[in-house]
């Protein structure tokens, strides 16, 4: 069983699912309760800012996931897998010092798995096919832009006619690259054109601009910015907002001093709607910054 399914609904799609669970049927508001009670200890031990600083926190919301959930679906859920859920911040701490369930998790070899079939052409010589995508990469990498930073393979991608944005002038690109996300600029909203800075606003990218050694994003960002629910915290303390109006005013952000994540939006449904169909809130939209993947800038 692939465990990235899972993954995404604990840490994206779930967070929307239960929402609208608990509005069309109010029963589900304790199976909700039990979903955000793991989540949010799962992205808290998943990324290591928030390990270090909320790691005890997490041990606290998987005791009470692991009482609660025994009630809210009886006694024979409580199975070993679920009881031993209390026992990761500990596995975090091992060592002396914080470490993410990504250090030690088996997920990134199903990844790295997933990454080299999409290198194999053709049936046969599998190790000589890897090798030279292997060579085409770093081939690549000559040819494209390399950002000169501390970021980790950065590249940046499709380049467009160089001239000014916001008042800077130098090169434009429209795609940011690297081995963990990839931002694409546009002047809509969509999940590859979202960040989080690290002042905590959620800001859309809508060029790329490189003067010098230095990459800006040039965009807009939400003026309305909200925790989507406070159950079991806030949800804004660990980066999840729900965001409506876009500035109409430009702005730009230095990727090395300024930018955190990459985010994905996700739609909230309009419980309100008149017929059947699931519509969504015009707009509105929850922030969720990806978990699963480095900060743009090692801290």
């Amino acid at each position: 069983m692939s465990i990235l399914p899972t993954r995404v609904r604990n840490s994206y799609d779930g967070i929307i699912l239960f929402y609208y669970l608990s509005l069309i049927a109010p029963t589900y508001g304790n199976v909700r309760k039990c979903f955000l009670l793991l989540s949010c200890a799962i992205r808290i031990l998943s990324d290591r800012s928030l390990c270090n600083e909320y790691l005890e926190d997490a041990r606290l919301l998987l005791d009470t996931f692991v009482s609660y959930s025994a009630s809210v679906f009886r006694k024979h859920f409580a199975v070993y897998n679920v009881h031993h859920l209390r026992h990761l911040p500990d596995d975090c701490k091992m060592s002396g010092e914080c470490r993410t369930l990504n250090d030690f998790s088996s997920e990134v070899y199903e990844s790295d798995l997933g990454r080299l079939k999409t290198w194999l052409r053709a049936p046969g010589r599998t190790i000589t096919q890897v090798i030279a995508r292997l060579l085409e990469r770093e081939k690549n990498f000559t040819v494209n832009e390399r950002y000169s930073s501390n970021l980790k393979d950065a590249v940046l991608k499709v380049p467009r006619d160089s001239g000014c944005s916001d008042g800077l002038c130098g090169e434009m690109y429209k795609k940011f690259k690297t081995d963990d996300f990839e931002i694409v600029a546009s002047s809509g909203i969509s999940n590859d054109n979202c960040c989080i800075t690290k002042s905590g606003h959620i800001i859309i990218v809508e060029n790329i601009l490189k003067i010098s050694e230095e990459v800006y994003f040039i965009g807009k960002r939400f003026l309305e910015e909200s925790s989507f629910f406070d159950y079991p915290l806030q949800s804004s303390h660990l980066g999840i907002h729900k965001v409506k109006s876009l500035s109409v005013d430009i702005s730009r952000w230095c990727v090395k001093s300024d930018i955190c994540k990459k985010c994905v939006l996700l739609p909230i449904p309009d419980f309100q709607a008149s017929d059947e169909k699931v519509r969504f809130l015009a707009g509105c939209y929850v922030a969720v910054p990806m978990q699963h993947m480095h900060n743009y800038v090692e801290e």
